[in-house]
């Protein structure tokens, strides 16, 4: 009597819910897949495009400003100058809520001591209090190119502007750290081009040389 290979039979059927299930992480895993092949060419395309529109942005901004009205081509001619905060003057102070003191208002007084009119001015501020478990990371912007709504406005040369930021759940004195991180100040008035007189048709302007008295 010899003896065969065993061969082993599985009769098993998978019922609906374990066809269902694969089909539907195969779906996800597909979806998972092709969604970061997308993603990093997209990534491949932006990195080696960017740098070219960046350029051509900065070298196309001037005739931009030209075109843009009077007002705010005079705002938006500024220049990143972070050696001015030297010129200003940074202090805060914490007034506590009366009637709770676990609350109260964080204020910033801003001196611009120089002669230089800042255009834009944004603020990081860190709060920590006595309980050295809670702390704010708060960011607001002191000065803006333009005034309107919620924008500040430039702050001008020898001005003190006070700005307000609520705080809630505050244990005790809280402590204060003020970075700067973006600081401009303004140019002056945009150049603009002057206009050109528009040429005269050659009969028009042969006829007021000869009215024009000799």
């Amino acid at each position: 009597m010899s003896s065969g290979p065993a061969v082993i039979v599985n009769k098993g059927k998978g019922g609906f819910l374990s066809a269902l299930a694969r089909g539907l992480f195969g779906t996800i895993m597909t979806v998972v897949v092709c969604g970061t092949a997308l993603g990093l060419y997209g990534m491949h395309m932006v990195d080696k495009h960017f740098g070219r529109l960046a350029q051509q942005v900065i070298d196309a901004w001037p005739q931009w400003q030209q075109a843009l009205p009077p007002v705010l081509a005079d705002a938006l001619n500024d220049r990143r100058a972070p050696e001015y905060r030297e010129s200003l003057n940074i202090t805060t102070r914490y007034v506590p809520d009366r009637r709770d003191t676990a609350r109260g208002a964080l204020v910033l007084d801003i001196q611009n001591q120089g002669a230089e009119t800042v255009s834009l001015l944004t603020l990081r501020l860190v709060v920590e209090d006595e309980s050295e478990e809670r702390f704010y990371e708060l960011s607001t912007a002191a000065a803006t190119p333009l005034s309107f709504g919620d924008q500040r406005g430039p702050l001008q040369p020898g001005s003190d502007r006070e700005i307000v930021q609520r705080l809630w759940h505050v244990a005790g004195a809280p402590k204060v750290k003020v970075e700067i991180n973006e600081l401009r100040v303004w140019n002056g008035p945009a150049e603009r081009p002057q206009a050109e007189t528009p040429a005269l048709p050659r009969g028009e302007r042969d006829q007021r040389q000869s009215e024009s008295p000799a």
